[in-house]
């Protein structure tokens, strides 16, 4: 079968402890993409040095400006009909764009595939909080970015990730395509084992809930002005 082609985009900071392993599960990918973009935002640790001359890895750099504006300079170099983000502390399965790719070829229709990830607590972190100790077991429906594959073309009607957002600008981007009426389909499949460990858990989340607040506010007002006047 042929498929689609798909450039991976990859944001980091300080990512040295994970990123070999995040990259590593791009490369063992049955169906490989195009190209992989990594872009380095800011790190001030031995990333830049692990990622330079990497084979197979275009590796961008720039101030730390946070995630949407590294995601949003990894689009502005990717050439894929389709775009799939992993973070750098994140692990895809094997089969994760084969599978995706697949339900988008058997339905064209769709513009972005999302699927299941299953979380998983790097040693001796402690389950926060905010993450169902069910889901380390089972898994769970997700819209992460991570997860996500969508069509590049989306782009155009979507616009570009929100810079003024440092947290859950994933969440969203995923809300606007909802609100302009992009068809979102799912695998049932887990794509992704989702890291949870100090630096992405319980003091982020309250240091993003200005973000979040914000971000809702946004796609609130959105949808007010899209519907129709009575």
């Amino acid at each position: 079968m042929s498929f689609p082609s798909v450039s991976v985009i990859m944001p980091v900071y300080n990512g040295e402890a994970f990123v070999r392993e995040a990259l590593a599960s791009v490369r063992d990918q049955s169906v490989p993409p195009l190209e992989t973009i990594v872009v380095d935002d800011g790190s001030t640790d031995r990333t830049g040095e692990l990622l330079q001359d990497k084979p197979g890895v275009t590796l961008l750099r720039q101030k730390n400006a946070g995630a949407s504006a590294a995601r949003n300079a990894g689009l502005a170099r990717a050439s894929g009909e389709w775009i799939a983000f992993l973070d750098a502390d994140d692990i895809w399965t094997p089969c994760k764009l084969e599978k995706q790719l697949s339900l988008a070829l058997a339905q064209p229709e769709l513009g972005m595939i999302a699927g299941r990830h299953l979380p998983f607590l790097e040693p001796g972190t402690k389950c926060p909080a905010w993450l169902n100790p069910q889901h380390l077991s089972d898994g769970t429906q997700s819209f992460v970015s991570s997860v996500l594959l969508f069509r590049r073309a989306l782009l155009d009607r979507i616009g570009p990730f929100n810079e003024s957002l440092r947290f859950a600008e994933d969440f969203e981007w995923v809300a606007r395509a909802r609100t302009a009426g992009v068809l979102i389909g799912s695998v049932p499949d887990i794509v992704l084992h989702r890291r949870v460990h100090a630096s992405n858990t319980s003091h982020q989340l309250r240091g993003a809930q200005g973000d979040v607040t914000r971000a809702l506010m946004q796609i609130v007002q959105k949808r007010r002005s899209a519907s129709p006047s009575p």
